[in-house]
C-alpha cells in the first residue's frame, strides 16, 4: 500500500478540493515470518498524488515534483532502526502513525519530529516482543514545511512586498471565503498585473525556489503548478511568495535577502482566478498541518496594520529607493513599464472573476 501526498504552498487544509501547504502521507507495510523475510513495500516517488490518506485530496499535474525527505532503516541483529532525511534547505516537520504486531517502538506514536534543512536524523527503533515468532509493521508518514519549535516575532512589522510609492488592493484577506481559511487563514492576496516586481516583506534565507511552470488556472488540478520562493526568517517561521511567473523568480536557495529587497516578479501559475501574488507567514503544527500566522503590515498611511479585504495599500517609502532593483545579482526593473502597470483607463484584464483575483 502506498499513498503520497504533497500540499501545495497556498491552500486550505480544511477543504478537500484544496491544500494548503507542502505536505504528504506514505504508507508502507513490511512483514517477517520464520519462513524467511517477506516485503511488500510500496516505493514511494515522493509525488503529488491523490490519496486518502490526507485531510486534502491533491489535483492532478503534469509539473515536476520535489521531494522533501527521504526515509530508510537499518538493521542491527534484530532492530530496525529507521533514519528519515530532509533533502530541503528549509525546516521540514514529519509526524509517524505506525501498525505493530509483535513489535515494539522505543517512542510512542503518532511521533512528530522537526528536521533542519539538508540533516538526517534517526527517529525510532523497532523491536520484536517475541523473536520466534512473525513480525510486521506499516507506517504512514506525513511531511510538511516549517518547524514546530519556533515562536513568531509579534513585534516585527512587515513590509508590503512591493514597490516603494505603489498601492496594490487585497484581493482577498484573511478569513477569506475564497481560499483563505483552515490552514491558511492568514494569508492575504494582493491583486497585480503579471510581472509586478515583488519585494521581501521580511528579510532572511531564501530556503525554496520553484521557478518552472508556466501553467494555471481556477482549476485543482493546477495545484502543484504555483511558482514560489520560500524565506526562513529570523524567528524561524517561514514567508512564501506564490504564484510567480515564469522565470520570475530572482533569488536562489542559501541566498540571504533583506526587508524590500526585490525578489521576483509576480504571475498567475498554480491554481488561482487571475494575476495576484499570495503571501502568508507560517510554522508546522505537525506533519499534517501548519498554521499562519497574523501580521502586521508599514504601509505609506500606518506603521502597523492589519490589512483589510477590498481596501488598497500603497507601500511606504519613495520608488526612487528601488529605482533599478538591483539585490544580491538580481536584477529586476522596477519602472512602470516592466512592473505592468496599468493606467485605471484601460480594460480589466486581470482576473476570471470580475475585479477579484485570488487563489490557494
Amino acid at each position: 500500500m502506498l499513498s503520497t501526498v504533497l500540499k501545495s504552498p497556498s491552500l486550505s487544509g480544511h477543504d478537500t478540493s484544496r491544500k494548503s501547504c507542502l505536505e504528504k502521507p506514505c504508507a508502507v507495510r513490511k512483514q517477517d515470518s520464520r519462513h524467511g523475510l517477506l516485503w511488500n513495500v510500496a516505493l514511494c516517488c515522493l509525488l503529488f498524488t491523490l490519496n486518502g490518506l490526507s485531510e486534502d485530496s491533491a489535483g492532478k499535474s503534469t509539473s515536476v515534483r520535489e521531494t522533501l525527505i527521504r526515509i530508510s532503516t537499518e538493521k542491527e541483529g534484530l532492530v530496525t532502526h529507521l533514519y528519515v532525511e530532509n533533502v530541503q534547505a528549509a525546516d521540514v516537520t514529519v509526524t509517524f502513525e505506525m501498525e505493530l504486531s509483535n513489535l515494539e517502538a522505543d517512542v510512542k506514536f503518532p511521533y512528530t519530529v522537526t528536521l533542519a534543512g539538508k540533516k538526517r536524523l534517526k527517529l525510532f527503533a523497532l523491536t520484536p516482543q517475541q523473536p520466534n515468532r512473525g513480525w510486521s509493521w506499516t507506517y504512514t508518514y506525513y511531511s510538511t514545511f516549517g518547524s514546530t519549535n519556533v515562536e513568531h516575532d509579534n513585534s516585527y512589522v512587515y513590509t508590503l512586498p512591493y514597490v516603494p510609492g505603489k498601492s496594490y488592493r487585497v484581493s482577498q484577506g484573511y478569513n477569506g471565503e475564497y481560499s483563505h481559511f483552515g490552514a491558511d487563514q492568514f494569508a492575504i492576496d494582493w491583486r497585480m498585473p503579471v510581472g509586478t516586481p515583488i519585494c521581501a516583506a521580511r528579510g532572511g534565507l531564501v530556503v525554496g525556489v520553484k521557478n518552472d511552470s508556466n501553467i494555471g488556472g481556477d482549476d485543482p488540478k493546477y495545484d502543484w503548478d504555483a511558482n514560489y520562493i520560500l524565506v526562513q526568517h529570523s524567528d524561524g517561521t517561514l514567508g512564501q511568495y506564490v504564484h510567480l511567473q515564469k522565470g520570475g523568480c530572482k533569488v536562489k536557495v542559501g541566498q540571504r535577502i533583506e526587508a524590500g529587497d526585490c525578489i521576483g516578479l509576480s504571475g498567475n501559475t498554480g491554481h488561482s482566478t487571475g494575476p495576484h501574488l499570495h503571501f502568508s507567514v507560517f510554522k508546522a503544527r505537525d506533519g499534517k498541518h501548519r498554521q499562519t500566522l497574523p501580521v502586521r503590515y508599514k504601509t505609506a498611511d500606518d506603521f502597523a496594520v492589519t490589512l483589510q479585504e477590498g481596501r488598497s495599500y500603497k507601500a511606504s517609502g519613495s520608488s526612487a529607493m528601488l529605482a533599478t532593483g538591483n539585490v544580491k545579482g538580481a536584477n529586476v526593473a522596477v519602472t512602470d513599464s516592466a512592473a505592468g502597470l496599468r493606467s485605471s483607463t484601460e480594460p480589466d484584464l486581470l482576473g476570471a472573476r470580475g475585479s477579484n483575483a485570488v487563489g490557494h
